[in-house]
């Protein structure tokens, strides 16, 4: 078992899960770079779910979802549902145009002992969520990658201040920035700005068949799940013509 993650399939809640329409079967179809997320105590991709109002009607939205443990040290499921858009009216102009260039910006942020101190805010696009992290730890992670490729001090203030720096180190390019929904809140990128850009870190391709059925990616970047009896005759031709490169690739390695 890897020692780093947090939780073990035996912590997954599948009866709170299943309250949001996540049957066990649609977990269990899950790709597995998902439920290393999940073990690891990460965020999810945006994942469907749907409850139940007072009157009975289902509602469906949309949602990333991550595991923690109470005070108690039990594992609950912590929801940071898809919004119409993010609430930046305490910035400034020019900050929300940052923000929703999906650039970081410095701000101040409101500490549990009630001061203030300077944090990073940064848009997840896939929900619209504010992202905040206070600068004294991204700070440290900022000096931890600049003491590995021995970047300059203008170098490691050009990260500090939200904007990507490319350097070179043993005859690659580098490019790395604050990205607080990597877990350090660093994204380093082996190639130039676009590569950093494009880079979306996905470990599953376009779909995703487990034994019940199918995870899909959609156009938004989240996933759906359709069950085998729900199958178009599309993706029964899909999974047919997986089934025979699976085949093929075994017949070329006898």
């Amino acid at each position: 078992m890897n020692q780093s993650q947090k939780f073990t399939e035996d912590d997954i809640p599948y009866n709170i899960l299943n309250r949001f329409g996540f049957t066990r079967e649609m977990i269990e179809d899950m790709p597995d770079a998902i439920i290393t997320k999940l073990k690891n105590g990460q965020t999810t991709p945006v994942l469907p779910i749907q409850v139940t109002a007072d009157n009975g009607d289902r509602i469906l939205s949309a949602a990333k979802l991550s595991l923690y443990r109470n005070d108690n040290g039990e594992v609950r499921i912590m929801f940071y549902p898809k919004l119409e858009k993010a609430e930046l009216s305490r910035f400034s102009p020019q900050q929300q145009k940052a923000l929703n260039d999906g650039e970081p910006v410095v701000s101040d942020m409101r500490m549990p002992d009630g001061k203030k101190a300077p944090a990073f805010y940064q848009i997840d696009r896939e929900t619209n969520q504010l992202m905040s992290v206070p600068v004294a730890v991204i700070d440290h992670n900022i000096k931890f990658i600049a003491d590995e490729l021995h970047l300059s001090q203008p170098e490691v203030n050009c990260i500090r201040n939200g904007k990507l720096l490319s350097a070179d180190y043993q005859d690659t390019q580098w490019t790395l920035g604050v990205s607080l929904s990597e877990a350090p809140g660093i994204r380093v990128v082996a190639g130039d700005e676009k590569a950093w850009r494009d880079e979306e870190r996905r470990e599953y391709g376009k779909f995703n068949f487990g034994l019940n059925g199918c995870w899909i990616v959609n156009d938004d970047g989240g996933l759906d799940y359709v069950p085998e009896e729900e199958y178009s005759e599309d993706l029964w031709d899909e999974m047919k013509k997986r089934g025979n490169m699976q085949r093929n690739a075994g017949t070329h390695k006898m």
